[in-house]
């Protein structure tokens, strides 16, 4: 009954019942549909200003070096040569994506309308490594970034998947365009181990490691 009238605060626009739903949703979530309605909740709520769920979100979101500043121009440098590789480099940096993600994820059927989902990776065999995860964005330049990305990819006449080639090709390209252009990986991708990426996925682990804010978003 509790649950029940958590959900019905929350269709109501309700922020700390939406926070409350999100943070219970993500706890328990085992697959990526349940984080993606845990993140949903966490957004709306964020969206009323609530401080709590904005700490949850930011906790889902890995960090990232260097200035924005900096990033900007690097990636206006990339985009003189590749326009394809700076959409990638701008969401990886806007979204804290690792390198094989930064490099896989499916930019036409990623977006949602709190964030990224970067889906089961195609070119990785090993399940833990290829597993879709959530990413929320947590400004609303992040989300026009990635709206905008998208709408890159659809409406160019070249087919991006031929362009762009399988994650082989894409990560030499990678290569090949920062040691040109003098840039530092850190600044767009990601760096985390398999178990803090198991963390993002998997709601358990995830609560075991934001014990805190966990806390005190459940409890407020």
């Amino acid at each position: 009954m509790a649950r029940f009238c958590l959900e019905k605060a929350a269709a109501r626009g309700m922020a700390d019942a939406q926070r409350r739903l999100g943070a219970i949703v993500l706890k328990n979530a085992s697959m990526i549909s349940e984080t993606e309605r845990a993140i949903g909740w966490l957004h709306l709520a964020s969206l009323g200003g609530d401080l709590h769920a904005r700490s949850l979100l930011r906790t889902l979101v890995l960090p990232l070096e260097g200035r924005d500043a900096e990033a900007e121009a690097a990636i206006a440098a990339v985009r003189g040569v590749e326009p394809w590789l700076a959409a990638r480099l701008r969401i990886a940096r806007e979204f804290g994506l690792t390198k094989l993600e930064a490099l896989s994820f499916d930019p036409l059927t990623g977006v949602r309308p709190w964030g990224l989902v970067v889906g089961r990776n195609p070119f990785v065999t090993q399940i833990r490594l290829s597993a879709p995860r959530a990413v929320p964005a947590l400004t609303p330049q992040a989300l026009d970034h990635l709206r905008t990305v998208a709408t890159f990819f659809a409406q160019s006449n070249v087919d991006h998947g031929a362009y762009e080639g399988g994650l082989r090709r894409r990560s030499m390209n990678q290569r090949r365009v920062f040691v040109r252009l003098g840039l530092d990986e850190r600044m767009f991708f990601a760096r985390a181990s398999t178990g803090a990426l198991d963390a993002l996925r998997l709601g358990s682990k995830w609560a075991f490691k934001v014990k805190q804010p966990l806390q005190l978003a459940m409890a407020e």
